[in-house]
C-alpha cells in the first residue's frame, strides 16, 4: 500500500477509538493480493485511489478506481471497474475520503467484494459490492452509529451490527450462486443480556412493570428493580425479560432506556 501524503479520516479516527474498545475482535478474510495509491485529495483528476484486484476470479485483474467530485460538506464519489460505475455520497469533512477495499465472505468463497465505508452526519454508512460480468451489484447497504463494519465470518456469512438504542443486534447474510445478492439469514429472537431498571422499561417511574406471562410465576416487578433483558423476539416484537426470583415474562418492543 502506497500513500503519496497523510489523510486525516475521522473515519479511521472513529475505527481505531472502537477496535481499542474491543480489543481483538474478528477480522475480515481478505485472502487476496491487491496494489493501492492514494493520491493526493488535491489531484486535477480527482482520482485517489487505484487498485487491482481480480474481483470476478476470471483470471484478469479489474483495475478499480474512486474519484470524488464536489466542494460543499456532502459529496459525490465513483467507483468504477472497467466500464461499471457505481456512485453514492458522503460527508467531507476534515479531508475524509471513502475508505475502499476488497474483502470476500469466508476463506472458501473466491469470489471478492468491495467494501465501500462513508461517513456520514450521526453515523458511518457501508455498502458492498459485488462484480460480475462487467456489472456492479449492490449487495448491502448498512448504517452504523458505532461505526462498526459488516464482517465476514467462516462460515461464509456477513455479519452486521445494528445500535437498538441499548443493546447490538447482529443480523447475517449469506452469497446467493450467482454472487449478485445478499440473502438475510431469518431469526426470530436475538440474544440481549443487558441489565436495566423497571421503571425505565415503561418510562413510567411511579408504576411497576406488568409482562404478559412466559411460564414463571410472577409477572410483575416493582418499580426501581434490576431487570435483565434476556433476548428480543423480531417476530413478536417483544423483549423477555427476568426479574427478580422466580418472575420473568414479556413486555413490548418499546422499551425507553437502558441505565446498566
Amino acid at each position: 500500500i502506497q500513500y503519496a501524503h497523510p489523510m486525516a479520516s475521522i473515519l479511521g479516527i472513529l475505527k481505531m477509538i472502537h477496535r481499542a474498545h474491543e480489543g481483538m475482535c474478528n477480522k475480515v478474510h481478505l485472502g487476496l493480493l491487491f496494489v493501492i495509491t492514494i493520491y493526493s485529495a488535491s489531484a486535477t483528476a480527482a482520482e485517489y485511489l487505484r487498485l487491482t484486484v481480480d474481483l470476478d476470479v476470471d483470471g484478469s485483474p479489474e483495475v478499480v478506481t474512486a474519484s470524488t467530485a464536489g466542494t460543499d460538506d456532502f459529496q459525490k464519489y465513483s467507483v468504477r471497474a472497467g466500464a461499471a460505475t457505481f456512485s453514492g455520497e458522503f460527508f467531507a469533512v476534515d479531508g475524509n475520503l471513502p475508505e475502499v477495499k476488497p474483502t470476500q465472505i469466508g476463506s472458501s468463497t473466491k469470489q471478492k467484494l468491495l467494501l465501500i465505508s462513508t461517513l456520514g452526519p450521526s453515523a458511518c454508512h457501508y455498502v458492498i459490492l459485488s462484480f460480475t460480468q462487467g456489472k456492479f451489484f449492490r449487495l448491502l447497504d448498512h448504517d452504523s452509529k458505532h461505526c462498526k463494519e459488516p464482517q465476514s465470518r467462516d462460515n461464509g456469512q456477513i455479519e452486521t451490527v445494528t445500535w437498538e438504542g441499548f443493546w447490538e443486534r447482529r443480523d447475517r447474510y449469506t452469497l446467493n450462486t450467482r454472487g449478485t445478492k445478499l440473502n438475510h439469514v431469518a431469526q426470530k429472537n436475538y440474544p440481549v443480556e443487558v441489565t436495566i431498571y423497571a421503571s425505565e422499561a415503561t418510562g413510567v417511574a411511579a408504576e411497576p412493570l406488568s409482562l404478559k406471562t412466559a411460564g414463571c410465576k410472577g409477572t410483575a416487578i416493582p418499580k426501581g428493580r434490576r431487570v435483565v433483558v434476556i433476548n428480543y423476539d423480531a417476530l413478536e416484537k417483544r423483549y423477555l425479560l427476568k426479574g427478580p426470583g422466580d418472575t420473568c415474562g414479556w413486555t413490548p418492543e418499546s422499551i425507553t432506556c437502558a441505565r446498566r
